[in-house]
């Protein structure tokens, strides 16, 4: 057995596995019953949301534009950076950050936007619940749920989100230490000792701040963490755009 996957959750091991054919056949089945459910609900499909968004302002080819800009920004800073030192670098490093987080909210907004109110937003959450489900194991290997029924009843929500969340991102290929990436700013920034390990602001950083006769807001933070919106593991929240509409509609 594979394991995709390995988390601990109150002192016990688990592990989510590679998924077997019959599994992958019953995942499968699962997403196609969400997403013809959500249609028979009239939840929109992407290519719906799409228009409608686009219709009433809430996204459209200026906020793709925006998001093409920052992405270019990023990638002409970063060559900049790797040329810099001193005070001059550490303009340019916190200046980057910003961007970065910038770029990161929108992106997380999209997803909330196309991904969470969508068919195929429900569709892939039914599907995630099967594979945790399926999947999640006990140090020794053997299955933790018996069926998709006993982990919907499981009475610790908590250890079932952690499951969820870890299923989620091993379908993606992706590990925990993923939703946290090293960027070339706060290497800079940890190298040239303006942050410590922590991501936390320097003794350094605000010696040499106040004497060039400024002084850039102790809230500033590294990289914003990628949300997964089921994962245990504590995330930092961005920011979102205003939006009260709910479950969009056809």
């Amino acid at each position: 057995m594979e394991k995709l996957a390995t988390f601990n959750f109150k002192g016990k091991d688990f592990s989510i596995a590679r998924p077997t054919q019959e599994d992958l056949m019953k995942i499968d089945m699962e997403y196609r019953k969400g997403f013809s459910s959500a249609v028979r609900n009239n939840i929109m499909t992407e290519f719906e949301s799409k228009k409608r968004f686009e219709k009433d302002g809430v996204w459209g080819e200026k906020n793709e534009e925006e998001m093409r800009q920052l992405q270019l920004e990023i990638v002409q800073m970063e060559l900049e950076l790797e040329k810099k030192e001193g005070a001059d670098g550490r303009t340019l490093a916190f200046d980057l950050m910003d961007k970065r987080n910038k770029l990161v909210e929108l992106l997380q907004y999209k997803t909330h936007l196309f991904k969470g109110q969508t068919a195929e937003g429900y569709a892939s959450e039914r599907k995630t619940i099967m594979f945790a489900a399926l999947c999640t194991v006990k140090a020794d290997g053997r299955s933790f749920f018996k069926n998709l029924q006993a982990f919907l009843d499981h009475s610790d929500h908590d250890f079932t989100a952690n499951c969820y969340g870890q299923a989620s991102l091993a379908d993606y290929g992706m590990s925990e230490e993923d939703l946290n990436p090293v960027t070339l700013e706060s290497k800079w920034l940890k190298e040239n000792d303006y942050i410590d390990n922590d991501g936390q602001l320097s003794e350094k950083y605000y010696e040499e701040t106040l004497k060039d006769g400024g002084l850039i807001s102790k809230k500033k933070k590294p990289l914003k963490k990628i949300t997964n919106k089921k994962t245990k593991k504590t995330t930092k929240k961005t920011t979102k755009k205003t939006t009260k509409k709910k479950t969009a509609k056809r």
